[in-house]
């Protein structure tokens, strides 16, 4: 993607939580698509391409400790 020009991804994570993710009904499979997400933000990496991730935050059971390790830069 890089070579064709791509220098920016956004990408809508929602929650890095698999409880937060099932309350908001997104996937059953919770773990694959966390591993998902974190697969996709390093390659990002490798290839030099600059990423942005979109939460959706206080959602139903979600606590500001939830927001704040969703958010948390360390998980990319």
């Amino acid at each position: 993607m890089q070579r064709a020009g791509c220098l920016f991804l956004h990408f809508g994570v929602e929650s890095g939580f698999g409880r937060i993710i099932a309350v908001m009904k997104e996937t059953k499979q919770n773990h694959k698509w966390w591993n998902q997400a974190i697969k996709a933000f390093e390659l990002c990496k490798e290839s030099k391409i600059s990423t942005a991730a979109y939460f959706l935050i206080g959602n139903q059971g979600e606590t500001e400790i939830d927001i704040e390790k969703s958010i948390s830069p360390s998980f990319c």
